[in-house]
C-alpha cells in the first residue's frame, strides 16, 4: 500500500509537468502566432488530463483493490506540488521587487 501512495505522488507531481510546460510556452506566444495564451493552457491542462487517467487506469489494470489510494495519493500530490509551485513563484517576484 505505501509503494501504491508513493507512486500516486509520483504520477501526481509528473502530472504537474506539462502546466509549467504549458506555462513556459505561453509566455512565448506572439500576437501573430496561431496558438494563442488559452489555448497553450488548455493543451497542457488536456495533457496534464491525459497523465492523471492513463496513470490511474494503469493502476486499475495492475492493482484494483489499491486503486483509491493511488488515486487519491496522485490528486493529493498535483494539489501540493501546485501549491508550493505558486508560492515559490510568489517569493521570488517579491524578491525582485
Amino acid at each position: 500500500m505505501v509503494l501504491v501512495i508513493l507512486l500516486g505522488i509520483l504520477a501526481g507531481v509528473v502530472s504537474f509537468l506539462p502546466l509549467i510546460g504549458g506555462l513556459r510556452l505561453s509566455r512565448k506566444v506572439t500576437s501573430t502566432s496561431n496558438l494563442s495564451h488559452a489555448s497553450t493552457l488548455l493543451l497542457a491542462v488536456f495533457g496534464s488530463v491525459v497523465v492523471l487517467f492513463g496513470s490511474a487506469v494503469i493502476c486499475i489494470l495492475v492493482d484494483r483493490a489499491d486503486a483509491l489510494a493511488f488515486v487519491f495519493a496522485e490528486a493529493g500530490g498535483i494539489v501540493v506540488i501546485a501549491i508550493a509551485f505558486g508560492i515559490a513563484k510568489l517569493v521570488r517576484t517579491k524578491k525582485q521587487q
